[in-house]
């Protein structure tokens, strides 16, 4: 269901679902509105993966997963602390996350790497 709502799925009901409900449903998505049950949307959110990461960014957020500060990781990587600040940035983004325990929880969560 997440992979249909992200191409564009306007409905989605749940089997169990009164008649008359899968009735609107069918009634608004015809009429070029959307109909998705809240518990299918919940779902869809809670299970769509998040945009992909570039390699450089991968490397970064498992660096953020071993602890290490933004020095650390572009001492690491030869590059300047800011490179990393704006990188890190840009993986909040994706994410979805406003903090780097935030990203290396959901990095672990959705098995974005192999630890």
């Amino acid at each position: 269901m997440a992979q249909a709502i992200s191409n564009g799925a306007r409905g989605a009901q749940a089997k169990e679902a009164p008649t008359e409900d899968l009735v609107d449903a069918v009634r608004t998505v015809a009429g070029g509105g959307t109909a998705i049950a809240p518990d299918i949307m919940k779902y869809a959110k809670e299970n769509t993966p998040p945009p992909p990461l570039t390699e450089k960014q991968m490397t970064i957020l498992k660096s953020v997963t071993r602890g290490l500060s933004n020095k650390d990781i572009a001492l690491e990587l030869g590059v300047s602390p800011v490179v990393i600040k704006k990188q890190l940035s840009a993986i909040f983004a994706k994410l979805g996350v406003a903090t780097r325990a935030e990203a290396a929880s959901v990095a672990i969560n959705k098995h974005l790497l192999k630890l």
